[in-house]
């Protein structure tokens, strides 16, 4: 092999009048991708009197064109293939094959294959032992000022990259519905790890992670993933198809509702499932129906729950129930006959109310079952005036031990 002590890259000034390919200067060169056909000219290229080529040592350059490639992670042989000669002038093109240690410096340049001064027909350059990894340029000249386009093919060990392998998995393919699932991807030989997803053949998202999260599948869905591999020669790798069976069913609890309390309301749930219950069942009529009727005393959420023993669901319904109560905020017990007690409007259709009043500290200083208009807090306890402030409320409308009390502030003002 030979190395080049120098490669010179001059425009002349005259340049703009003669169109070149771009890629007659190195550093500009044509990407050539391994079985890829390429056609390639040198037409117009550095035609002018005052213009330079590149000037290997091996052919007097006149007419240059650069195309490169980068071998693989193996290294080994290459073969250029010459073919489909088209000239304008002249009959006959020059190349060489350089290994380039630092991109197109000159001084970096090394030949590494025969040095060829007379392609006038289909012709195979060769290249033997190339690195593993390695940048290459093929420097393609007009013999004699000849001008034309021919097509390259480049193939052989140094340019057939690792067997690429995309395995996507997930360890059921059985799932329920609305279920969560992530899915693995298991990439060898790739020199990226960006994974392309597809719910049946529909592009989803692109991602790095390795794997692909989704609960959207629906019975019978397939997921596949490709990658792109080896820019710029991309080369798009597909995965093995993952079918999906997704056991499930319909639920659904039914409209929110709005009732007065003592009223009741039906729920116009429905389900597909052989098994259901309701949560909670307080207020509940005939909760073994899946339309049943409800009465709660204070609002209410309900959980409807449904199974085949393996998958599981639920879906929601709110009952909520406006109170017929009316209570006062605030109330002036200084014997004047207005506003002198703490008033309740309502209170007297819950005969078993239970109403508890506390002090800033926590202390009760006034408790009532069957709380009603002779009997309410005129801001006293046990017979003394407590003084002005801000007071608790507690109110239990039954004597059910799971209704959620109401609950608020009074102001006592004297």
């Amino acid at each position: 092999m030979k190395r080049i002590s120098s490669i010179l890259f001059i425009l002349g000034w005259m340049g703009f009048a003669h169109a070149q390919p771009t890629y007659d200067l190195c550093n500009q060169a044509l990407e050539i991708c391994a079985n890829t056909p390429l056609t390639v000219n040198n037409i117009g290229a550095t035609s002018c009197a005052s213009c330079a080529d590149d000037a290997p040592s091996c052919f007097t350059t006149q007419n240059s064109v650069w195309v490169k490639f980068t071998s693989d992670n193996n290294g080994g042989d290459a073969s250029i293939n010459f073919s489909n000669f088209s000239f304008q002038t002249g009959a006959a093109f020059q190349a060489v094959l350089f290994e380039a240690s630092n991109g197109c410096d000159p001084n970096g340049l090394t030949e590494v294959s025969t040095c060829e001064a007379n392609i006038t027909t289909n012709f195979t350059l060769n290249a033997f032992a190339l690195a593993a990894n390695q940048e290459y340029f093929l420097l393609i000249n007009g013999n004699a000022g000849a001008e034309g386009s021919l097509d390259l093919l480049l193939s052989g060990t140094a340019v057939q990259p690792d067997p690429v392998d995309l395995l996507i998995s997930y360890e059921n393919s059985i799932i329920c519905f609305g279920e969560e699932v992530s899915i693995n991807a298991s990439i060898t030989g790739c020199d990226t790890s960006a994974v392309n997803w597809y719910i049946n053949g529909n592009f989803i998202e692109t991602n790095t992670q390795g794997f692909f999260t989704t609960s959207a599948l629906q019975d019978g869905d397939v997921v596949t993933a490709d990658i792109v591999c080896f820019a710029p020669c991309n080369q798009t790798f597909t995965s093995n198809a993952l079918p999906f069976t997704v056991n499930g069913f319909n639920v659904y609890a039914g409209v929110d509702r709005t009732i007065e309390l003592g009223e009741d309301t039906q729920l116009n749930a429905s389900t597909n499932a052989p098994t259901f219950t309701w949560f909670p069942t307080i207020g509940m009529k005939y909760p073994d129906l899946i339309q049943p009727f409800v009465s709660p005393k204070q609002t209410t959420t309900y959980t409807l729950t449904v199974t085949d023993g393996n998958c599981t669901s639920s879906d929601e319904v709110v009952v909520t129930v406006d109170s017929p109560l009316d209570i006062k905020n605030t109330f002036t017990p200084n014997g004047d006959g207005k506003n002198d007690t703490w008033e309740i409007l309502g209170i007297e259709k819950y005969a078993d109310c239970r109403v508890e009043i506390f002090n800033r500290w926590g202390q009760v200083v006034f408790k009532k079952t069957g709380y009603n208009k002779e009997e309410e807090w005129n801001g006293t306890h046990n017979g003394q005036n407590l003084p002005a402030g801000v007071y608790y409320y507690v109110i239990y409308l039954t004597q059910d031990k799971d209704e959620t009390p109401l609950k608020g502030h009074i102001n006592l003002i004297r």
